[in-house]
C-alpha cells in the first residue's frame, strides 16, 4: 500500500521525502455526491461511485488539501497502514459430517450450487483439494492483480482474469504464499484420506473463485463487489472469505469498508473475516480527558532495511494512531527522549485534530539521531485521526507521544510490529497511559454486515493467545463466532518451501498446519455455504443469528463459542421432517430410545417428545416396532 512520504521511502527503496511516484486509491464521502462527481470529471481524476456518496478517488497524497475544501467533503479516508493476513490455530470436525451424511437431514449438504469466494494470496491451482470427484478443477474464476499478461474484469482497471482454458492452463497465482491455498482448502477443500489424518474442507462440493489481490491486499472491496457480480450472472448463492485485517480505523463499524460492505451484502450474499491475529500484544490505550494532557510512552524496536542514494540503511519504524470523537478537539505531539534518563530532548510540532485532510512530514535531528515523522490527519464516521509513522535511526529508540484535550475520549492503536507501548512503570513515563489487549479487533471485523471469526484452541476450547480481542466501538458486539484457529491442518503450495510444517503429501499436492484467524474464518465461511445450499436467500443477519443461536457461551473478546455446523442446521429449523414429527401407529406398540455412539440404549424418559435430543450428548433416535428397529439421524442437545 501507499502512504506518505516516509513510509513510501522506506516500502518503494525512495529517499525519504522523495514524493510519491503515483497516486494512491482513498475512499472519499461527501454529502454532495453530483458535485464531487462533476469536480473529478474536470480535474481528469480517476474514481467510482459507490453506495451513500463513497467514491473511490486515485489522487496524489499532496493534491488532497484542495478536494478537502469541496463543501460537503465528510471523509478522505487513507489506505491501511498495511493489511496482513490474519496468521498464526486446532482442528476439529465442527460436527460438520453429519451434515456431509445428511444424517436428520432432508438429505447430505456439500455447497453444493454455491460459490466460495477467497480473496487471498498465494493460491495452488492444481492442488488435489479443488478437484471434484471427476478429477476436474471447482476453481472457475481467478483474478490475479498481481499479472498484468490479460484484462481485467469489465469495470475494474487492474490485474488480469482468468477463465476457461486460459484458467486452465496455469499451475498457480502470482504470490508465493501458502495463505491462500490453505484458507481456501479449509473452507471448500476435497477430503483426502490419508495415514496421517483426515484432511477436508467445509462446503467440499461448492464451486471456488479466487482474487489474488497481491502484497498488501489493496482490493478487498473491488473483490467483493466482483465475486457477487460473478454470483450474479451465474444465478448462484455466495459467501467471500477475507482472511485479512486492516490496523488502521476506529473499530466502530462505520469505515467505508463497512458501508461498501452494507450496499453489496444481502440474501445470498455473505461475507466472513478474521478478527485478526494481534491479541498477544498490549497495543491498545484509552484515555477520557477533562482538560489534561495524557502520554503514551513508545519504543521503536524493528527495523527495515531500505535502499537509498545507492547505500544500504537500515531505518527503525512504525506507526501510531489515534482516534477521538470528531465534536471534540485534540492536540498531539512526538517527544524524543534520552534513552538511558527518559529526559524529553526535543519534541515535534503538534497535530490538531480533527480535520478532513492533512499531511503530515516532519524531519528532526535530536543529537546523533534522526526522527522521521509521517502521516496524515483525517476524519472518518464521527471520528477524528492523527495517524503518525515514526522513524528512527537506531534500534530502541525511546519516545513518548503526548495528547491535550479538554473532554475528548481518545483511543490510540500501535501497529504490533516494531513499536510498542510501554506501560507506567517505566521510569521516562510514570503517570503514562497504561495499555491493554482490549480493543485490538480488526477495523474490518467491527462491520456490523461481515461475519467476523475469532479464534479458539480446539483442545480445550479457550480463546488463542493470538485472537485479536473485542467487542470493538461498534453498535454491534464482534467478533460474532469462534472457531479453531491453532494447529489447523489444510492444503499447501507446491512451490514454497518456507518452514511451514507439512504433515501429508499426495504426488504434487501437500498439507500442513498453519495457524491464526485466518483459518478460522474459512471453517465458518465453509459453515455457511453449506447453509446457503439449504436457503439460497439467506441474509447476513439471519446467518449472525443462526451463529449466535448455536453457541454455548459468549465471550465479548471472541465471539459465541463455538462453531457447530449441525446446530447451525438445527437452529435454522432444518432437520428432516420425519425426526421431528414421526408418530408410529399405536397399534405397532413402537418404542424410542437414544442410542449412543458406543451402542448403549437409553431410554427416552417420560414426558419427552419424540424430537428431543439426549442431555448428555450426540445419540442416535430409534424407534422400534414389532417389525423392527430403526435409526433416525443424528440429534443434538
Amino acid at each position: 500500500m501507499i502512504l506518505p512520504a516516509l513510509a513510501l521511502a522506506l516500502q518503494s527503496g525512495l529517499s525519504v521525502g522523495a514524493a510519491p511516484s503515483e497516486p494512491t486509491l482513498f475512499m472519499v464521502g461527501t454529502r454532495d455526491s453530483a458535485g464531487l462527481s462533476k469536480w473529478l470529471v474536470a480535474k481528469h481524476w480517476a474514481h467510482r461511485p459507490f453506495a451513500k456518496g463513497l467514491f473511490e478517488v486515485q489522487a496524489h497524497p499532496d493534491s488532497l488539501a484542495e478536494l478537502a475544501r469541496l463543501p460537503g467533503i465528510e471523509r478522505i479516508e487513507a489506505p491501511a497502514r498495511q493489511t496482513h493476513h490474519s496468521l498464526d490455530a486446532s482442528r476439529t470436525r465442527l460436527d460438520a459430517q453429519p451434515v456431509h451424511l445428511g444424517q436428520g437431514l432432508a438429505h447430505p449438504y456439500h455447497g453444493t450450487g454455491v460459490l466460495v469466494g477467497i480473496i487471498d494470496v498465494g493460491f495452488d491451482l492444481k492442488h488435489y483439494a479443488f478437484l471434484d470427484s471427476s478429477g476436474n478443477s471447482r476453481v472457475i474464476r481467478l483474478w490475479d492483480h498481481t499479472n498484468s499478461t490479460g484484462t481485467p474484469p469489465a469495470g475494474y482497471q487492474t490485474g488480469s482474469l482468468f477463465s476457461g482454458s486460459g484458467l486452465a492452463a496455469m499451475q498457480r497465482s502470482g504470490s508465493l504464499s501458502h495463505h491462500g491455498t490453505h484458507v481456501t482448502g479449509l473452507a471448500a477443500g476435497r477430503t483426502w484420506k490419508a495415514s496421517g489424518g483426515d484432511w477436508w474442507g467445509v462446503a467440499d462440493d461448492a464451486r471456488i473463485a479466487l482474487v489474488e489481490c497481491g502484497s498488501g491486499c489493496q482490493q478487498l472491496g473491488n473483490g467483493l463487489e466482483y465475486l457477487f457480480k460473478l454470483a450474479d450472472s451465474l444465478k448462484l448463492p455466495a459467501v467471500v472469505n477475507m482472511s485479512w485485517g486492516s490496523l488502521n480505523g476506529p473499530r466502530d463499524g462505520k469505515s467505508s469498508d463497512c458501508i461498501r460492505g452494507a450496499a453489496l451484502l444481502g440474501p445470498g450474499k455473505l461475507a466472513v473475516v478474521s478478527a485478526g491475529n494481534s491479541g498477544r500484544e498490549a497495543g491498545h490505550a484509552v484515555h477520557v480527558f477533562s482538560s489534561d494532557t495524557a502520554r503514551l510512552a513508545l519504543e521503536v524496536s524493528a527495523g527495515v532495511e531500505t535502499q537509498g542514494q545507492d547505500t544500504i540503511r537500515k531505518l527503525f519504524f512504525n506507526e501510531v494512531e489515534l482516534w477521538g470523537d470528531s465534536a471534540r478537539s485534540y492536540r498531539t505531539w512526538v517527544e524524543f527522549l534520552d534513552s538511558a534518563t527518559g529526559t524529553p530532548l526535543s519534541g515535534s510540532p503538534s497535530y490538531l485534530s480533527p480535520t478532513i485532510w492533512k499531511d503530515i512530514s516532519e524531519q528532526n535531528v535530536v543529537g546523533k539521531d534522526t526522527f522521521w515523522i509521517s502521516g496524515n490527519l483525517e476524519t472518518r464516521s464521527g471520528q477524528g485521526g492523527t495517524r503518525l509513522s515514526i522513524s528512527t535511526s537506531r534500534a530502541h529508540t525511546a519516545l513518548r507521544v503526548g495528547i491535550l484535550s479538554e473532554n475528548a475520549t481518545v483511543h490510540a492503536w500501535i501497529w504490533e510490529e516494531g513499536l510498542e507501548f510501554r506501560s507506567e512503570t517505566a521510569g521516562r513515563c510514570r503517570g503514562c497511559i497504561v495499555p491493554d489487549h482490549e480493543q485490538i479487533i480488526s477495523d474490518k471485523a467491527t462491520c456490523p454486515q461481515f461475519i467476523s471469526v475469532g479464534a479458539i484452541d480446539g483442545e480445550d476450547g479457550s480463546a488463542a493467545d493470538f485472537t485479536s480481542r473485542g467487542p470493538g466501538r461498534g453498535i454491534l458486539p464482534k467478533p460474532d463466532i469462534s472457531a479453531p484457529g491453532v494447529g489447523i491442518v489444510s492444503s499447501l503450495n507446491s512451490w514454497v518451501d518456507d518452514g511451514t510444517p507439512i504433515v501429508g503429501s499426495a504426488g504434487t499436492s501437500f498439507w500442513g498446519q498453519m495457524s491464526g484467524t485466518s483459518m478460522s474464518a474459512p471453517l465458518v465461511t465453509g459453515a455457511m455455504a453449506l447453509l446457503l445450499e439449504a436457503d439460497p436467500a439467506l441474509t447476513p443477519e439471519k446467518a449472525i443469528a443462526a451463529l449466535k443461536g448455536a453457541g454455548t457461551t459468549h465471550d465479548p473478546a471472541i465471539g459465541w463459542r463455538s462453531l457447530d455446523v449441525m446446530k447451525l442446521f438445527q437452529e435454522k429449523g432444518l432437520q428432516a421432517t420425519g425426526i421431528r414429527t414421526h408418530r408410529a401407529p399405536t397399534s405397532e406398540r413402537a418404542t424410542r430410545s437414544w442410542v449412543t455412539p458406543t451402542g448403549t440404549k437409553i431410554a427416552i424418559p417420560a414426558g419427552a417428545r419424540s424430537m428431543d435430543s439426549h442431555p448428555g450428548g450426540i445419540a442416535w433416535l430409534q424407534t422400534c416396532t414389532v417389525q423392527g428397529c430403526a435409526s433416525q439421524g443424528i440429534v443434538r442437545p
